[in-house]
């Protein structure tokens, strides 16, 4: 309890931090210039269409993780806990699932097994969260296919560029997927019909 009682502390520290300092960024910087980020690139204020889903047992975890990836401009949804995560993730598509690794109902490891068995996890990108370091959990987390795996306390700076990244990644894998469907489909196209 003590330990968790750190890691929210130290979460809700690094919040404010960042709360603060995109305040002072904002002081500096002309509102066309936040919208569309450093050098014309699409920034924080341009995300919105990337939807984010947590799944964690601990209320005040996501609802930081909210709070900050929702002022980036990501639209996020939360679940408390695996079993309702599971839920979500096959009604509704998400472009990033960020996971507790320790939950009492359905942990993350199951539901990347799940996940796993069921072929999603090629499509969705899963992040662990966890207060744990020990090396056997984190290699458990990424034979299991997770995409990556972050220790608590996080610092919501670090995770928002993070995610920038796990994204235009996950957007990369989507059009070269695309690309390649479309080379397929115009080589199909030019085979002579079988008798």
């Amino acid at each position: 309890d003590l330990c968790k009682i750190q890691a929210s502390g130290s979460m809700l520290q690094n919040l404010l931090e960042a709360h603060n300092s995109t305040l002072s960024a904002s002081a500096l910087q002309s509102p066309r210039t936040l919208a569309e980020g450093e050098g014309g690139e699409p920034g924080a204020a341009a995300a919105g269409s990337e939807k984010i889903l947590i799944i964690d047992d601990n209320s005040m975890n996501r609802d930081l993780l909210r709070q900050g990836l929702e002022r980036r401009g990501y639209r996020v949804e939360e679940a408390t806990g695996g079993r309702q995560g599971l839920e979500y993730i096959a009604e509704q598509t998400y472009d990033l699932v960020l996971l507790d690794l320790r939950m009492p109902d359905l942990g993350g490891i199951e539901l990347l097994q799940a996940l796993k068995e069921q072929g999603r996890l090629p499509q969705l990108p899963v992040v662990i969260l966890s207060a744990s370091e020990d090396p056997s959990d984190v290699a458990s987390c990424f034979a299991h296919g997770a995409l990556d795996y972050l220790v608590k306390p996080l610092n919501l700076a670090i995770l928002g560029v993070r995610i920038r990244v796990y994204l235009e990644r996950q957007r990369q894998h989507q059009r070269e997927l695309q690309q390649l469907q479309e080379l397929l489909h115009k080589d199909a196209a030019r085979l002579p019909a079988l008798p």
